[in-house]
């Protein structure tokens, strides 16, 4: 059985000023080390959450402008493209009319040339009808 008498009180003292000691010596520090240790983890953690978030906002700035970018692109190469469609179309025109005009000098020397060759066949026509007129009538034609 526990009989109560003074050691017990003694005992409890002791406890107590163990108690004591162990919580200032250990106890304290101990705690204080651990609620240290927990706000600089929450420091760390709230930190890499504001990277993170500032990252993203980065990734999201770079994507805009890799957008902007290729908006502008697209419009340069638009105009590009239209440039290049005017400037055929005036190379055509220019190649067209030039065209026309080299066909319409050639009709005029063609139509010359045969002008000229109705006359001298027209003149080589007569010669021969009256050559063949000769030949024919046997006598010579005045």
């Amino acid at each position: 059985m526990i009989s109560v008498d003074l050691s017990l009180v003694v005992q409890i003292v002791l406890f107590l000023i163990l108690w004591s000691i162990l919580r200032r010596v250990l106890f304290g520090p101990v705690g204080r080390l651990m609620a240290e240790r927990e706000r600089r983890t929450e420091g760390a953690h709230a930190e890499a959450r504001a990277l993170s978030d500032e990252g993203k906002g980065l990734q999201e700035q770079y994507d805009a402008a890799i957008a902007r970018a290729r908006a502008e692109g697209e419009a340069i190469k638009g105009e590009i493209r239209e440039e290049a469609a005017k400037a055929r179309n005036v190379i055509l025109s220019q190649g067209r009319d030039a065209a026309t005009q080299k066909i319409q000098e050639i009709r005029e020397e063609v139509r010359k040339e045969m002008d000229a060759a109705r006359a001298v066949a027209s003149t080589n026509a007569e010669a021969l009808a009256q050559e063949m007129a000769e030949k024919v009538l046997g006598r010579k034609l005045t």
